[in-house]
């Protein structure tokens, strides 16, 4: 078993919004880790979280859940490639003008 290291406050807030931004799922156990909190005290952290139900605990399984995470940047890239080739072709019929 490793030691938890307690953590401030301002470091704690950036690590739970990196494990948010990072995971869809995280055992309790890391999940403490990275927080630098006893486990029982961990699990209590993510059941404080606000707006409330975006984060949760399955005890049972030992996993986090943090909120859904948005849609990737990637994604609007396929937006952005096509706006790119129509704009490509606007261009190209410009100069054949």
């Amino acid at each position: 078993m490793t030691r938890n290291v307690p953590f401030p406050d301002c470091i704690r807030t950036r690590n739970l919004s990196a494990v948010g931004s990072a995971y869809s799922s995280v055992s309790v156990s890391d999940f403490s880790q990275y927080v630098g909190l006893p486990e029982p005290e961990a699990v209590a952290l993510v059941e404080q979280q606000e707006p409330a139900g975006e984060w949760s605990v399955d005890i049972d399984a030992g996993m986090v859940h943090p909120p859904a995470r948005k849609a990737d940047k990637a994604v609007d890239a396929a937006g952005v490639d096509e706006k790119l080739q129509k704009l490509t072709d606007f261009i190209g019929f410009l100069e054949k003008q």
